[in-house]
């Protein structure tokens, strides 16, 4: 299930240039997902740019504090290959409103 809970606040801690602009900046954990070798991803929503990155565990580091999930609505998400072509679209949901049963 990996190591990071959605709504779980995160630092950005990433030696990755291209995540220059996140790096040691803080977000919320909005989206997960394992690929194919079992290596989890994370959807952070980056708070100063209200815009989400996905970043690996390796380059997250928790607060310790969530979010409440009436702070985020629900947002559209798209599935991706390995390769780039898209498998699937959907709503991505708060876990407390999946319908039980």
């Amino acid at each position: 299930m990996g190591r990071f809970a959605f709504y779980e606040r995160v630092e950005v801690r990433s030696s990755d240039p291209k995540k220059t602009e996140i790096n040691e900046r803080l977000g919320v954990v909005v989206g997960k997902a394992q690929d194919d070798a079992g290596n989890w991803w994370y959807g952070v929503l980056v708070y100063h740019l209200k815009c989400v990155w996905y970043c690996s565990e390796a380059e997250l580091v928790s607060t310790g504090e969530f979010d409440s999930p009436e702070e985020h609505a629900p947002v559209r998400a798209l599935r991706v290959s390995s390769k780039g072509e898209v498998l699937g679209e959907g709503v991505v949901r708060r876990p407390s409103s999946t319908p039980k049963g």
